[in-house]
């Protein structure tokens, strides 16, 4: 059996590690929301330019190569909409990351109970139990992982 002293140092790493753990946590909850104001900033300029586009297009409606630049710029603002949606892909991975520190931390603090000879009022579990709605997030899978474009494809053939 450890001596006490062992028992307290082991307390005071795992209490450091929890507090590490939420440190990392508001990290990423503000890079999540500084993305997101970002995000709202680069679409609220492309709507912008749309609609100057837009005007500009009523101005010069008999030019054919003012038709080909402004069809130019308005596809070039769609692919700036369609680049936006990382926003929701980074919240999304974010999300998981910081239900993973929860996680880490509700054991941390479990293990530091047990060794204030507290008894343990949970239940074991793992992290799979933990965070079941992963399949539900969509976006970009990693390297090897999720469902490949020809298999989409052929649940319409």
């Amino acid at each position: 059996m450890p001596e006490q002293a062992d028992m307290d140092i082991l307390k005071s790493e795992l209490l450091s590690l929890r507090q590490m753990a939420q440190r990392i946590e508001q990290e990423i909850n503000a890079i999540d929301q500084a993305t997101e104001k970002s995000t709202h900033t680069i679409i609220g300029a492309a709507e912008q330019s749309d609609e100057s586009i837009a005007t500009l297009r009523s101005f010069v409606s008999n030019n054919a190569d003012a038709e080909i630049l402004l069809s130019a710029m308005t596809v070039s603002t769609q692919k700036i909409y369609e680049a936006c949606t990382f926003q929701d892909i980074t919240g999304q991975r974010a999300g998981k990351i910081t239900k993973s520190l929860g996680y880490i931390e509700e054991r941390i603090i479990s293990i530091a109970a047990l060794l204030d000879g507290d008894t343990y009022k949970g239940t074991a579990t793992t992290l799979s139990n933990e965070i079941k709605d992963d399949k539900l997030l969509e976006g970009p899978q990693h390297k090897g992982k999720g469902l490949m474009q020809s298999d989409i494809d052929a649940q319409f053939d």
